[in-house]
């Protein structure tokens, strides 16, 4: 068990005369039963692990920033290929109005697909451009050297199917800026030319993703107005063919009478169903327009240059910071091993047996501090 020194334990008040308190007696009857009593730790104590050590500090604080500079140094030159894609509008959704929304209602048909069809959006680009369909795309694509896969070259080794998006997804990367709302691609690889080439397959691919993905959804919105178009069409004829039995059956029509206004009730559900029915052919024509549509989901903004740039690598930015690291990592491994040597040595003086000077009558003490006997004789000579 150790504990700390209080203040004037070192023989200040032996050195003035005065008799000591009652806790500098305690400690002195505990420093004269051998109790093992830890020192102050001062600025002093601190400083000379690090002068001994001086040398260790020198060598991380000057090795660790070496091994960087020459790790990024021996590292092959990396390219990036970026291109900035602006997105294309699209075709408005389809909608449904007022009466018609509850006609189609009415009949049972959805209408909450109806009110938007497959939207670009830059989020929506960017979620396409990383996507598994357009990785995987590009990735089994064959390589400009016509004999490998684009991700063998990439990965250098055969990669298995399952691993080709993540394989790819690796140099590829993408961005979205909230003020302009421009979407990034970078890719980065070691080739230019292979870089080049795997950002133009990406957009191609992306935009071929969104067509495909578009017209699968405007196939099925042209079946669900189709069916809009029969059940107007049925109404439409019945109401026709109620008007026509009305006007026949009553040829002359006298005003505020109540064959006038079941005349012009039958009249206005003629116009509304024919209002339904115009309006479902027109949806179901735009969505057979929207099947058909070749219009690309993105244009470049900022194209490809004609010399890929080789990215920077750093080393005024790395190199101070591996020398601060490396002086960190020296000090705490100065500090690890002195803390070891000094309990190793406590361990050692526990263990040898301890021979007192009997003809010197002299007591253990600690450097730097007063005798126990004279803290217990008060300091009097």
């Amino acid at each position: 068990m150790s504990q700390r020194l209080p203040p004037g334990a070192n023989g200040e008040h032996a050195a003035s005369g005065a008799p000591p308190p009652l806790g500098e007696r305690a400690l002195a009857a505990a420093l004269a039963g051998g109790l093992d009593v830890a020192p102050p730790v001062t600025l002093l104590d601190l400083w000379r692990p690090v002068r001994r050590g001086w040398r260790l500090l020198l060598v991380f604080a000057l090795g660790l920033p070496v091994l960087v500079v020459a790790a990024l140094l021996l590292r092959r030159p990396r390219y990036s290929a970026s291109v900035a894609l602006a997105t294309v509008t699209s075709t408005p959704g389809f909608s449904l109005g007022g009466a018609a929304a509850l006609l189609a209602g009415g009949a049972g048909l959805p209408t909450g697909g109806m009110n938007g069809g497959f939207q670009v959006s830059p989020a929506l680009v960017s979620s396409l451009l990383e996507s598994r369909r357009v990785l995987f795309e590009v990735g089994t694509s064959t390589a400009p050297d016509g004999r490998s896969r684009i991700v063998d070259v990439v990965a250098e080794r055969q990669v298995p199917p399952s691993e080709v998006a993540r394989e790819l997804g690796k140099i590829v990367s993408t961005g979205v800026s909230k003020e302009t709302g421009l979407v990034s691609l970078e890719v980065t690889s070691p080739d230019s030319g292979l870089a080049r080439v795997i950002a133009e397959r990406v957009v191609d691919a992306t935009t071929r993703a969104y067509v495909a993905t578009a017209r699968a959804q405007a196939s099925q919105l042209r079946q669900a107005h189709q069916v809009r178009v029969d059940t107007a069409t049925q109404r439409l004829a019945r109401a026709q063919r109620r008007y026509q039995a009305f006007l026949s059956a009553n040829r002359a029509l006298e005003d505020f009478s109540a064959a006038r206004i079941q005349g012009e009730d039958l009249q206005r559900e003629v116009a509304l169903t024919t209002e339904v029915y115009t309006k479902a052919v027109g949806d179901r024509e735009a969505a057979v327009a929207k099947e058909l549509e070749q219009t690309p989901v993105v244009v470049a903004v900022d194209p490809l240059p004609a010399e890929i740039p080789r990215k920077p690598r750093y080393l005024a930015l790395f190199a101070p910071l591996a020398a601060i690291a490396g002086l960190l990592l020296g000090l705490f491994v100065v500090f690890v091993r002195d803390a070891i040597a000094r309990e190793r040595a406590r361990a050692a003086g526990a263990l040898a047996p301890h021979v007192p000077d009997a003809s010197a009558g002299a007591e253990p003490t600690i450097p730097g501090r007063t005798p126990p006997a004279a803290l217990a004789g008060g300091g009097r000579s």
